[in-house]
């Protein structure tokens, strides 16, 4: 795996176990660049890639945790449509990701996992026995 800043970079034949924190996901529309083979964001209605009628994709985006390592993931629709039929335990979401192929012809294999980190309880009982916000 390799990181680029915060994000993670899965290299063909990796095999990682990571936890998504489903609630911080979130989407953007890109137009990839065959010529410079890169993505850009589409920025609307006046998109110089939608002018030109780039083809659009939308990718996705959330925080993981991988070996205590706080990181963010980019990754395609196929895969959300992946992991969006898991079940989450308190918004977290257990996975092992193996990458298969490289480039455009990416797949990945999803795995869900129990979740093997406790999840983070937001109140604890107090001295009295009430409950308080951590």
């Amino acid at each position: 795996m390799r990181k680029i800043g915060e994000w993670i970079v899965i290299e063909k034949g990796e095999v990682i176990p990571m936890t998504l924190a489903m609630s911080t996901l979130i989407y953007q529309v890109k137009h990839f660049s065959e010529e410079r083979y890169r993505s850009y964001l589409c920025s609307g209605l006046s998109c110089s890639y939608c002018q030109r009628k780039a083809p659009k994709r939308i990718r996705f985006q959330v925080e993981v945790m991988i070996d205590g390592q706080h990181l963010r993931w980019e990754f395609s629709e196929e895969v959300f449509n992946t992991i969006s039929r898991l079940k989450t335990v308190d918004g977290l979401l257990n996975i092992t990701v193996s990458r298969y192929s490289a480039g455009r012809k990416t797949r990945y294999q999803i795995r869900q996992e129990q979740l093997s980190i406790p999840a983070v309880n937001r109140f604890t009982t107090g001295k009295y026995g009430h409950m308080v916000r951590r």
